[in-house]
Formats: structure tokens, sequence, C-alpha cells
């Protein structure tokens, strides 16, 4: 088994004039910037440099990359901004290639759908927090509503607020995503076994993968050879990392795949074997 997975960046606790959470907020307003640079080059990281303020050349000068040996070395701001390029890049779907990064895209190969009709979609959501935990509290026998769920959040000094925000607007996306593509292709995987699940897989051309990131990696081992898509569900307080649509995008993205108007783009895989038995394909970890 093989996992490339790079390194992965730290902030070094040192003195600022950016408070901890004011520096947090900059690294995450500059997460899509690093996952989107594309090839990372001397030219792409000086126009990022040149657009930037000073707080958040700052930010990225605090940055310090964990090296193989366990030590650490600090990075100026444009260092810093290449690693996370470059490892941004490595943990969404692109390949090192000669002395750059570049992403695999390409047209639909012979072999594959050239356009995908809406009913050849199958969509699998996440169960949000309060809908996992107002199930585990019913199926132990208790008549319990949302607000059973949130008051117990209350009297365990968790945040209920977020977390009803959070489930919120999981389900207006969800609600979005509903008016282009029939309720009758979406699924949630929570609810039924694994056969059950690859048997859709089977008869569908596209997935899309609903949630967060381990909604993502969930359904991930369940496809074949089927064009696969993740989608954020509830970007306003999930970064999902590895999703690159929200459901805002549904309309747009099923008309272009429609049409034709579509690249794809080729991710690799773990595989593994225990006993001579395969497992299942996995996005980025296999738990034994």
């Amino acid at each position: 088994m093989t996992d490339h997975q790079p390194p992965q960046p730290q902030r070094k606790d040192t003195p600022s004039e950016l408070s901890d959470q004011q520096l947090s907020q900059k690294l995450v307003e500059l997460r899509e910037a690093f996952l989107h640079l594309g090839p990372v080059t001397a030219e792409g990281v000086t126009d990022l440099l040149n657009g930037m303020g000073a707080s958040e050349k700052q930010a990225l000068s605090t940055i310090f990359t964990t090296l193989s040996d366990g030590s650490s070395e600090s990075l100026s701001a444009a260092e810093a901004l290449s690693q996370l390029a470059e490892h941004g890049a490595q943990r969404h779907g692109r390949v090192r290639i000669s002395e750059e990064l570049a992403e695999r895209e390409r047209a639909p190969s012979n072999g594959e759908p050239q356009k995908i009709e809406t009913r050849d979609i199958t969509v699998f959501h996440k169960m949000s927090k309060i809908e996992w935990d107002l199930r585990k509290l019913r199926q132990s026998g208790a008549s319990a509503t949302i607000d059973d769920v949130l008051k117990g959040y209350r009297d365990q000094n968790v945040d209920a607020e977020r977390i009803l925000a959070a489930h919120e607007g999981h389900r207006e996306s969800l609600g979005r995503i509903q008016s282009v593509i029939s309720e009758d292709q979406l699924f949630n995987p929570d609810e039924l076994e694994e056969e059950q699940v690859r048997e859709i897989i089977k008869g569908s051309k596209l997935v899309i993968a609903a949630g967060g990131d381990d909604t993502m990696k969930k359904i991930a081992q369940y496809v074949d050879d089927q064009f696969f898509i993740m989608m954020n569900t509830d970007p306003g307080s999930s970064v999902g990392a590895l999703t690159h649509f929200v459901s805002d995008d549904t309309a747009s993205l099923v008309k272009a795949l429609r049409e034709g108007e579509f690249v794809v783009q080729d991710w690799a895989r773990l595989s593994a074997e225990v006993n001579g038995s395969p497992l299942p394909c996995a996005m980025s970890e296999i738990l034994i």
C-alpha cells in the first residue's frame, strides 16, 4: 500500500502582530488561493504575493513546514506560499510531472460518457450532526425532536446555535440540489446497506457526494468507472478541502454535463490487500 500524502504545513507559535484568531482567519482566506494556483511557478507566486497586504504576508511568513526528519525550517512568505500551493496541489488531484505540478485534465475518452443526462446522475448526501444525533435518540426508543437535541447540546455547553446553523445550511443546500435533480435520485448512504449503495452506483454515469470531505471519502470507495463530483453542502462552516462545487453550482453543472461541456481529471486512489483479499479503493486513508 502506498500513500503519497505530503507533510502538512503547520504554524509556528511565535510572537506576532496578528492574534492567533486573526492569523487563523487569514490562512482560511488564503486557502482557496493556495489550492487553485495550478502549476507552481515563480511568476504565479509573485503575482499572488503582489496582491497581498502586509497581514497576509505576515500570516504566510509564520508558516513552518515539518520535514521528513522531524525538524522544521523557517520560510519566507514566498517560500511558504510555494510550499502550501504544492501541498494543496498534491492533495487535490494534481501529480508531479518532471519538475512541475500539473493537473491531468482531459476530454472524456471514447469509452466514457460524452454527455450526461440529469436522469443518469445519483447524489449521496450526508446527515447533519443534528440529524445523526436525532436518529440515535429515536433508535434508543426516545420520542425526540430537534429541540430535544439542541437542549442536549446546551446542557453540555456545546455551541447549539452553530450546529443548528450548519444543519439549516445543509438542508438548504439539499433543497437547491433537489430543485435540479429529482428527489428520487438522492440517497442517504447511512440508511442503506453497502451492496445497495454499490447497486445504485452501478446504474449511474455520474455520482455526486454532497456533504464534506468525509462524505466524499465514504462514497469514493464504491465508485468504479463512473464520473465522480464532490459538492460541499455546508461551505459556511465546513472547509471541504476536497470538494470543488457548492449547491449553487448545481444548475450550471447539470447544464454543462448535459451539453458535454466538461473535462475529466484523473485522481489516484489507494489500494490494499489483507491476506490476499483486496479492500475497496480509498481516496486518502485505509483503516485496518
